[in-house]
Order: C-alpha cells, then sequence, then structure tokens
C-alpha cells in the first residue's frame, strides 16, 4: 500500500539541521514540502493561511 507523505516545517524552527531538512524533502519529494516563513514550531498559529494553503495544495 502506498501513502503520500506532506511536510510543511516553519523556517525560524531550526529542530532540524540544513541536511536534515534537505534529506527529509528528497524523502517526502520537493513538491509536497513546504517551507513557511516567518514562522517557528506551530505553522498553524505562526502562519495560519500559508498552512491552510498548503493542506488544500497537499489535497489537490
Amino acid at each position: 500500500m502506498k501513502v503520500k507523505l506532506f511536510g510543511t516545517y516553519g523556517r525560524q524552527d531550526q529542530i532540524f539541521s540544513s541536511k536534515q531538512l534537505a534529506d527529509i524533502q528528497q524523502l517526502i519529494c520537493y513538491k509536497r514540502f513546504d517551507l513557511i516563513d516567518n514562522c517557528s514550531h506551530y505553522p498553524f498559529v505562526d502562519q495560519q493561511q500559508g498552512f491552510i494553503d498548503d493542506i488544500k495544495k497537499f489535497m489537490m
């Protein structure tokens, strides 16, 4: 069974190193991963509209 993975990450979160982020993006697929600017650990709180836009984009 195939499972599609999607990822949204706050660019200012800094939990992952640049290398780890690149690895995650490669595993998930670049078009299914988004970095949201002016956002830290809680994208839904920090950049709610960007987070909702990502969900809409990924669900299409």
